[in-house]
């Protein structure tokens, strides 16, 4: 993909997230008016830290939790029932059985990951979501989806299909939303870092705040500089002390 093409494609992502962002925020404001007078000052705050979790993203994990059971009981249930009454080929059995196996084991650990990190705002971990999300259980999700009538003497029951559909339906913008949230966190640690360390001529990082308690000036490097110029709504909001 051309550097033009990725450009393009960060842009429709920022723009697709500002106005969810917008649109969360006027329903947020309209259902609870304390809303408006209390958290909206603290954001527009020049002393504030900025909150760098996505509220979409959480808002996802948050609903799955609660569906995660609902699919686990109703996907078992289908398939011990198709097990019980067809005769399927060894082949689809044992290859559908493997496959919600690694499913139901790997779901609880993806959505710990995707829920602790976004609150903690740590990109290890909404990494971790993203890298599972993807694989394996997008797609075991298209398997179970669409892919089933394909095996041998397989099939899939409406039923199967609905909560599968509906599963898909939070993973995928998961996936868009966890890639967003991690990298904007990315991109404000790293302007945090270019803040707070100059460099010297030898090429040694030295923390700003540690050589002005201790009475010696470095000269900021131009990294900083330009962190700062780019940076310069968190450099508000993330007073050097």
């Amino acid at each position: 993909m051309s550097v033009a093409a990725t450009l393009g494609l960060d842009s429709v992502l920022q723009t697709a997230q500002t106005r969810w962002n917008e649109l969360l925020e006027a329903a947020t404001t309209r259902l609870f008016p304390e809303y408006s007078s209390r958290v909206i000052p603290l954001k527009e705050n020049k002393q504030a830290t900025a909150i760098l979790s996505s509220l979409p993203f959480q808002m996802l994990m948050y609903f799955n939790i609660f569906l995660y059971p609902v699919w686990l009981t109703g996907a078992w249930l289908v398939f011990t029932w198709k097990m019980a009454w067809f005769q399927l080929s060894y082949w689809h059995l044992y290859q559908t059985l493997f496959l919600m196996l690694a499913f139901s084991i790997m779901e609880p650990v993806r959505l710990w990951l995707g829920y602790n990190g976004n609150l903690r705002e740590r990109v290890p971990e909404i990494s971790g979501c993203f890298v599972f999300s993807c694989f394996p259980q997008l797609l075991v999700l298209v398997y179970l989806l669409v892919g089933q009538p394909f095996t041998s003497r397989g099939f899939s029951l409406p039923i199967e299909t609905a909560l599968n559909f509906v599963y898909m339906c939070l993973v995928v913008p998961e996936i868009v939303f966890g890639y967003l949230a991690a990298r904007a966190i990315v991109k404000q640690r790293t302007i945090e870092f270019f803040l707070h360390f100059d460099q010297d001529a030898d090429g040694r990082l030295a923390d700003r705040r540690l050589c002005e308690r201790d009475g010696t000036r470095r000269r900021p490097s131009a990294a900083a500089a330009a962190a700062a110029a780019s940076g310069g709504v968190f450099a508000q909001k993330v007073p050097l002390k």
